[in-house]
């Protein structure tokens, strides 16, 4: 059900993530990036830690053999100064979020329509690091260093994705305007 007044973005993000919470079922392994000793050509390295979510088809990243090829429901998460060299050699549908101190930046990508550079949809909530989302965002951080642990990482992963914003949790205004972010691509 569509919340009265809401930006068209606003509305899209809120409806992706209600799929999400009433479905964690379909959200599966968490995998994570590392920080390789020089960043190759063609990858991402931010400040700010970031989660990708594979929604459909298949993504992959160059920098880790075994994550060349992540599946419908598997997660990256990507420390703070981590990088990775997105791939897609099959369409994708991704949801990415980079969590700054002051904002969530979300980042819709369709391979069909654009390339995995340039968001079909992008917003940025404002949002302070705090509580539960916070507590869950350093577990994360830390259990990056033993990913294999996939017992306690897969459930914090989901259990992480529930607690971001569902539709209810949207109002009017309460968003910054959609801006890019400022990623230090390494071209």
């Amino acid at each position: 059900m569509k919340a009265p007044g809401l930006p068209a973005d606003q509305q899209f993000f809120a409806d992706l993530f209600s799929g999400l919470v009433l479905n964690p079922q379909l959200l599966g392994r968490v995998w994570f990036a590392s920080q390789p000793a020089s960043l190759p050509v063609g990858s991402l390295c931010i400040d700010f830690p970031r989660l990708d979510i594979v929604l459909r088809g298949e993504y992959g990243n160059l920098l880790e053999a075994k994550q060349q090829r992540m599946v419908e429901g598997e997660m990256l998460f990507i420390p703070a100064r981590a990088a990775n060299l997105p791939v897609n050699n099959k369409p994708v549908m991704l949801l990415s979020l980079v969590f700054a101190p002051t904002w969530l930046g979300l980042s819709f990508y369709d391979s069909r329509t654009t390339s995995l550079l340039h968001p079909a949809r992008q917003i940025q909530l404002p949002s302070l690091q705090r509580g539960e989302g916070e507590a869950m965002l350093t577990a994360l951080t830390h259990l990056s260093r033993s990913p294999l642990e996939q017992n306690i990482i897969q459930p914090t992963g989901v259990k992480f994705a529930a607690s971001l914003p569902q539709r209810g949790e949207y109002a009017t205004g309460q968003f910054a305007a959609a801006q890019r972010f400022s990623l230090s691509q390494h071209l």
